[in-house]
């Protein structure tokens, strides 16, 4: 023996590590099952934060190209229906177009061979061809246009639908 040291017996020592050992093991064995549970949860979030941008990824860019699509084909009728409907127009504009060129021209016509009557210096000339180019005349002046025979089309009537 030392001078003021004890020493317990190899033998009392050795049980009482090994009771220590044993109350402590099991406590490690349950926080070692414990961790391993929190490994399995990390293991988890770890699957989710590598697979689920590239899932998120593929699904943003399937719903905008279905949106695409849509978008595409709608801008596709909107311009056939653009089309359809100003080529129609145009028709009736070139029509009121026509209708007004010739009764201009009708009408001019008609002031040159009332003019031409009344220069005339022979009265039976005058009589004759008098009561024609009145006649042509009277029947000219009924003639009438109005810019409301154009039926207007604007671009609202597309965005509307």
């Amino acid at each position: 023996h030392h001078q003021r040291h004890s020493f317990k017996p190899a033998e009392e020592a050795a049980d009482e590590i090994k009771m220590k050992l044993k109350v402590s093991e099991a406590t490690t064995i349950a926080k070692l099952a414990e961790f391993r549970k929190h490994t399995q949860t990390i293991l988890n979030y770890e699957t989710y934060v590598t697979t689920s941008p590239d899932q998120l990824k593929a699904a943003i860019t399937n719903f905008f190209g279905i949106l695409l699509r849509k978008l595409n084909e709608r801008k596709t009728s909107l311009l056939c229906e653009v089309d359809t409907q100003f080529n129609s127009f145009s028709k009736q504009v070139w029509a009121e177009k026509s209708s007004v060129e010739m009764t201009v021209c009708g009408l001019e016509a008609s002031l040159n061979f009332a003019k031409q009557v009344m220069e005339s210096s022979e009265k039976i000339e005058i009589a004759v061809l008098g009561a024609k180019a009145f006649s042509q005349m009277k029947m000219i002046n009924k003639k009438s246009w109005s810019a409301d025979n154009l039926e207007i089309i604007t671009p609202v009537c597309f965005l509307e639908n």
